[in-house]
C-alpha cells in the first residue's frame, strides 16, 4: 500500500487505521522494520479505542522525546511500544546512524548488505523517501529486504510539504510495483484539510481519501494548466 500524503515521519490517524484494516485482513506478524524511528501522533486513549485494547504504560513505553509528543499534554507512546503491543511482531528500525537508537545501521541510498535481504515480513515508511538523495535505489533496497509474501506500507508526501526535499506522484509508486510484478498493490491519495471545529493540536486534521487508478478517459479538451492548480 502506498499513501501519498502531506505530512512527515511517523504514525498518524490515517496510516494507523490502514494498519488496523490491513491486520484485520491478514494479521501483521513476524519481523517488522521501520525505516527510521517514527513518532506516534495519536494519544494512547485513541489508540485504545481503535484497537480495543489497553496499552502497558511505563517509563520505557512513554514517548517523552519527540516534538509531537511534547505538543500535547495527553499521553503518547513510542513506535516500538505501539507496534509490539498491537501486533505479533519483533520491532526493528533502520537508520543511517545510531542517533535515534536504530538496531540496523545502513544507507538506503546505497546497496544494503545481502545479509538483510528477505528478512522482514512487514516494512513501514512514514515519510522517509522524501529525505533521501536516491529514492529509486531505496525502493530497490526495500524490495530486497522484504520476504516473499511480505508487505510494505509507504506514507509519503505528494506535494508542497515544508521540509520535504522530494514529492511523489501516485504514478511513481503504482508503476514501480506494477512493473516489478508485486502480487497486490494499492495507492491512495490523501488530501488533508484543517479541522477548524475539533482541532486539538497541529496534527489533528480532516482527510479526504482517493483511490488511485491509472485507467481513465482523458477529456477531449483537457486543460493541463487548470488541472495543475486543482
Amino acid at each position: 500500500y502506498i499513501i501519498n500524503s502531506l505530512i512527515h515521519m511517523g504514525f498518524c490517524r490515517q496510516n494507523i487505521k490502514m494498519l488496523f484494516y490491513e491486520n484485520s485482513y491478514k494479521p501483521i506478524k513476524g519481523n517488522l522494520l521501520c525505516l527510521a524511528k517514527q513518532s506516534v501522533n495519536l494519544d494512547v486513549e485513541e489508540l485504545e479505542q481503535i484497537f480495543g485494547k489497553k496499552y502497558d504504560i511505563n517509563h520505557k513505553t512513554v514517548d517523552k522525546k519527540t516534538k509531537h509528543a511534547k505538543q500535547t499534554k495527553r499521553l503518547r507512546i513510542t513506535d516500538k511500544a505501539f507496534l509490539e503491543q498491537t501486533f505479533d511482531i519483533k520491532y526493528n528500525s533502520l537508520d543511517i546512524s545510531k542517533y535515534e537508537g536504530a538496531n540496523i545501521i545502513g544507507d538506503l541510498n546505497k546497496d544494503l548488505p545481502k545479509k538483510f535481504h528477505k528478512k522482514f515480513d512487514f516494512i513501514f515508511s512514514g515519510g522517509v523517501l522524501d529525505n533521501l538523495f536516491n529514492p529509486t535505489n531505496a525502493l530497490i533496497n526495500i524490495s530486497k529486504l522484504l520476504k516473499d509474501n511480505g508487505r510494505i506500507l509507504f506514507w509519503e508526501p505528494s506535494r508542497g510539504l515544508v521540509g520535504s526535499m522530494l514529492n511523489f506522484t501516485p504514478e511513481y509508486f503504482y508503476s514501480y510495483f506494477s512493473l516489478n510484478k508485486f502480487a497486490d498493490y494499492k495507492v491512495y491519495l490523501l488530501h488533508h484539510k484543517k479541522d477548524l471545529i475539533n482541532k486539538k493540536h497541529p496534527f489533528d486534521y480532516k482527510v479526504d481519501i482517493f483511490s488511485y487508478d491509472p485507467n481513465f478517459t482523458r477529456k477531449k479538451n483537457f486543460n493541463y494548466l487548470k488541472s495543475s492548480k486543482s
